[in-house]
């Protein structure tokens, strides 16, 4: 199968839970024989086996809403926009591919989309993130239309694409406004077999991580607080916060509240870590913090921890619920609520502690196998799109 496979990034030194997922995804697609074409809006040290042909333009993200309406924004958006699509309709046609698989592509705009949808091609969009839906919001309301914006290319098309959500709650967003149930199939996210190494024994379990980007919506300031709150109630924890940092005024906000709470011996940061290293230290964890305060798509991190065998403290909100099941404490993303889940779980047995985590690696075994993925995957790139 000759596959085009679509990103806003695509690299080997992935970081971002979507990013590692579609370098899994490809790797394993072309290990099994599919011939794999990347149209990517940012390359980064991309090895020789992937087919990275060409370039999409990508305009730079911005969280400041005031400078996203600022005409030189919208120009440079717009003008993206019709570059991307008329790129991806000559790769399409110069290619031609069996299926056009996208994901990601918040930063090049959504005309690679209309392009595949256009193009007659079998179309396949994974769904990482809430961003899609957006997309197909502002399609379902008709806020994406006027003359200008189809000049441009600015209103998505979805045609009749299938969708590949991580989650329920991903896929239920699609359903719950209108779009068709028999086209969106939830595929959960696959951890490799590396992040289901050999387990410590529990007397190694001493500390505390909290993994993902140090961001505000991850809750790292959280994290810090809850350590802050036990040590007030004579419980010490010590905490390794692992992920990459480019939010500077973030980072400072997080440094200001180790200072003020004197938590500079028990809080650590260990920046952006190997994907391997970051497992070791799953295995070696006693507990794993993981507060998120937005509607997390599916949690990558929750699961990994629970195929390291680290007892998982997660907010309740978006796909978390999905992923931990009963394996592992579900709480609102506050210190308070964060630092009960500790005390209850550091007040049971041995026993019990390891019953727990061997149902929550268990758990990962089952429903998060990345072979397994692949295979479900691989079925949706092959169905047509009329089916």
């Amino acid at each position: 199968m000759r596959i085009l496979l679509i990103k806003n990034i695509f690299a080997d030194a992935a970081t971002g839970g979507a990013e590692l997922l579609c370098h899994n995804i490809a790797t394993l697609l072309t290990d099994r024989g599919h011939e794999l074409f990347v149209l990517a809006g940012r390359r980064r040290s991309c090895s020789d086996r992937f087919n990275v042909a060409a370039r999409l333009m990508a305009v730079k993200p911005t969280a400041d809403r005031a400078q996203l309406e600022t005409l030189r924004k919208r120009i440079a958006w717009a003008l993206c926009s019709l570059w991307n699509y008329h790129l991806t309709r000559r790769f399409i046609k110069k290619l031609k591919p069996d299926v056009i698989y996208l994901h990601n592509i918040e930063w090049i705009t959504s005309s690679p989309l209309s392009a595949a949808a256009e193009s007659g091609v079998r179309v396949v969009i994974h769904l990482h993130n809430h961003a899609y839906h957006d997309l197909w919001e502002s399609v379902r309301t008709g806020s994406a239309r006027g003359g200008i914006r189809k000049l441009f290319h600015l209103t998505p098309n979805f045609g009749s694409a299938r969708l590949i959500a991580v989650s329920q709650a991903i896929a239920g967003e699609f359903i719950d406004r209108g779009y068709s149930p028999d086209r969106v199939h939830t595929i959960h996210n696959g951890l490799p077999k590396g992040a289901f190494g050999a387990i410590p024994s529990p007397a190694e379990r001493k500390n505390v991580i909290c993994v993902g980007e140090i961001e505000p919506h991850k809750g790292v300031d959280i994290a810090i607080n809850t350590v802050g709150d036990l040590r007030d109630r004579g419980v010490s924890l010590f905490l390794d916060i692992i992920g990459p940092s480019g939010n500077s005024g973030y980072r400072a906000s997080l440094d200001a509240i180790i200072a003020a709470r004197s938590l500079q011996g028990q809080v650590r940061f260990l920046g952006a870590l190997p994907r391997e290293t970051v497992w070791e230290k799953m295995r070696s964890a006693e507990m794993l913090l993981f507060p998120a305060v937005w509607q997390e798509p599916f949690g990558l991190v929750a699961a990994e921890a629970m195929a390291g065998g680290a007892y998982v403290i997660a907010s309740n909100r978006g796909a978390l619920p999905e992923v931990l099941g009963q394996c592992g404490s579900l709480v609102e993303p506050t210190p308070a609520a964060c630092a009960e889940a500790v005390l209850r779980y550091s007040a049971l047995t041995s026993e019990e502690k390891e019953t727990m985590r061997g149902a929550a690696r268990a758990r990962a075994l089952s429903l998060f196998s990345l072979d397994n993925a692949i295979t479900l995957i691989e079925q949706e790139l092959l169905r047509e799109n009329h089916a």
